[in-house]
């Protein structure tokens, strides 16, 4: 079985797709052998299954919870960027080039993360939202749409408790 939707897919094996970008993990119960050829699949699927599944697993995603102002930033700098490329690849334009190697600066400095930050933990963000939702939010069986939910909801919990204590 491969998952297809973010209702049926473990938010432990989204965390593993996002730290590994191996859309293997996609296939229930995968487990990467070290002596495994980096592309070996299981008899039966295919590489395109597994693709196709994950674009369908994006596009869920973004359908439910659209993009963040800042993803959105990223993704036209990166169309700026292939823009600028393709206009010197097909035109053999010059300063389509330099304009394309400033994108990719852009770029470079949007998407390195400052030092003094580590990689978010998805564990410990199910322990904090756990303490402000007050339920216990488990990271082991918790799908990722309802995690996503939850972070949501908790984004509006923080927004009415601080308009609530700007009033008084």
């Amino acid at each position: 079985m491969i998952y297809e939707s973010i209702k049926e897919l473990p938010l432990k094996v989204f965390d593993q797709i996002q730290q590994t970008s191996d859309l293997r993990y996609l296939i229930a119960g995968f487990v990467l052998k070290k002596k495994e050829p980096a592309n070996a699949l299981p008899e039966g699927i295919t590489h395109e299954e597994i693709l196709q599944s994950w674009e369908n697993i994006q596009r869920e995603f973004y359908d439910s919870f659209g993009i963040k102002e800042n993803e959105k930033r990223l993704m036209e700098v990166k169309v700026r960027y292939l823009n600028h490329l393709y206009q010197y690849h097909l035109a053999g334009d010059k300063f389509s080039k330099t304009l394309a190697k400033l994108e990719e600066q852009r770029l470079q400095m949007m998407t390195v993360a400052p030092t003094s930050k580590k990689s978010v933990s998805l564990m410990k963000v199910c322990v904090s939202l756990s303490k402000t939702l007050e339920f216990r939010v488990d990271y082991n069986s918790i799908n990722t749409a309802e995690f996503f939910y939850y972070i949501e909801l908790s984004e509006e919990i923080s927004k009415s408790y601080k308009s609530i204590n700007n009033k008084k």
